[in-house]
């Protein structure tokens, strides 16, 4: 059994959801854990090793769990630090055709990065009605406390809830 442990492949993620960062590692089993991100069968993401932060204290760990259970519905982005573990396999090979710059709007956070999409000019509203699914991939992304502008959490991709998104538009910087 303990071979087992020590053979098993993880991901380490981070998960925002009413005011708390979640950090943890995922498990990888079939399944890469952007692809259980949008998996439409599945209502949570498991992690083990879990900690809890309050968004407004960053510093403070709240709470240490073996296992923690996150609703996806609820959860209003994931974060992962290397862009290969936000990609589900499709995204390995071929991304669309165009890439934007844009920032989103959520409950308590800024999020800036880039979206590929196949739109030749970018429409926020034909984006979100006709290409994005119930998560949002964001590469090269930051998200930025609306409590604190100090406290930013950067990754390599940011996966957003749909359903969560206050408003949405390409920058021009």
């Amino acid at each position: 059994m303990l071979k087992d442990a020590r053979l098993k492949k993880t991901v380490a993620v981070e998960l925002f959801t009413h005011g708390y960062r979640v950090t943890g590692t995922f498990v990888l089993t079939s399944r890469l854990f952007a692809e259980e991100i949008y998996n439409p069968t599945t209502a949570y993401v498991v992690l083990e090793d879990a900690y809890l932060t309050p968004i407004t204290d960053p510093a403070t760990i709240g709470r240490y769990y073996k296992s923690l259970v996150v609703q996806k519905d609820e959860l209003d982005f994931a974060l992962t630090v290397a862009t290969k573990d936000g990609l589900r396999r499709d995204q390995r090979y071929k991304r669309s055709a165009y890439k934007y710059t844009v920032s989103l709007t959520m409950p308590f956070f800024e999020i800036t990065g880039e979206i590929y999409s196949m739109l030749k000019k970018f429409d926020p509203r034909s984006y979100l009605g006709t290409e994005a699914g119930a998560f949002i991939s964001l590469f090269n992304a930051t998200a930025r406390s609306m409590f604190d502008v100090n406290v930013t959490y950067q990754g390599g991709v940011i996966l957003v809830n749909h359903k969560h998104i206050g408003s949405i538009g390409e920058r021009h910087d």
